[in-house]
């Protein structure tokens, strides 16, 4: 009887690790985008978005789509193509910022993820697998998501630097100071709350 138990305890065992292994490898973060308008010194006329939806994966994967981007004067803003078309940022992408931390390590990160939009509409995609592949082995790999903004342009002053950081892979490690979020903030992960 106890060898039959201790037969049964092992293959639980081996069935729980693999469970807990693919759960691990198959782990999404998924968040809708809701506009956001700052108070623009009592401006009326504001830039804005619809909705968007951002998807991180337990591999890297990220994707971004945003829709219904519009300028101060309500027209959807249509962008020049250029990361499709050279694979360069120019400065009139829009920034969808994720950030978190990695508690096993006590790092805070943002992943910035240019996108171009057309009539209003976006999408982009980048691979962070590389800067998980960066967790020493032995640390807890759980990434803590805290952050999901979307931000116009950066200001000229700031592109040059934002550039660097997109060419790069689009990470900041533990630097309050982003200059790819100079931009007025459009939208972020959130709710809307009805009128009463």
């Amino acid at each position: 009887m106890t060898r039959c138990l201790t037969i049964f305890a092992v293959a639980i065992t081996v069935v729980v690790l693999a469970a807990v292994s693919a759960q691990a490898a198959s782990t999404k973060y998924q968040s809708s985008v809701v506009p956001v308008v700052a108070d623009n010194a009592g401006a009326t006329d504001f830039p804005t978005m619809e909705a968007g939806k951002v998807l991180m994966k337990g591999n890297g994967k990220c994707k971004s789509k945003l829709s219904g981007v519009t300028d101060e004067f309500g027209i959807p803003v249509t962008t020049d193509n250029s990361m499709k078309l050279t694979g360069q940022v120019t400065g009139d992408e829009y920034i969808v910022v994720l950030g978190g931390n990695f508690p096993g390590m006590g790092t805070v990160f943002e992943f910035n993820i240019a996108v171009e939009l057309k009539s209003g509409r976006g999408s982009a995609k980048i691979d962070q697998s590389s800067q998980f592949a960066l967790i020493p082995a032995g640390v807890h790999r759980a990434a803590v998501f805290d952050k999901l903004e979307i931000y116009e342009p950066p200001l000229p002053a700031d592109f040059a630097a934002c550039k660097l950081i997109i060419d790069a892979g689009g990470t900041v490690v533990d630097d309050p100071n982003n200059p790819c979020k100079t931009g007025l903030m459009v939208g972020a992960s959130g709710v809307i709350i009805p009128n009463p």
